[in-house]
């Protein structure tokens, strides 16, 4: 049970923690883990993302954050810029 609580806690899903379980060889439990550990890293490159727009609009002074060139780069890709109609 203890090893079922950990997982979770780490972010593992039930499903994820059964074939752990279950897998009986070490090259498949690897494979479970490398794929849980990829999940992880974007995961956390995404809630980085999201922590530096927060930040960036906690620190604009902008009135009107839309009018704002850092804040726009952050919420809009360049390339998202260029590939809008109209822009350019």
């Amino acid at each position: 049970m203890a090893v079922v609580l950990r997982a979770k806690e780490a972010g593992l899903g039930l499903d994820t923690i059964r074939a752990l379980t279950a897998a009986t060889e070490p090259a498949a439990r690897r494979d479970i883990l490398r794929h849980e550990a990829e999940t992880l890293r974007s995961r956390i490159a995404a809630a980085r993302d999201s922590l530096a727009l927060v930040e960036c609009a906690l620190g604009c002074e902008h009135d009107d954050l839309t009018r704002c060139p850092h804040y726009r780069r952050q919420v809009v890709p360049e390339s998202w810029d260029r590939a809008a109609p109209g822009a350019g």
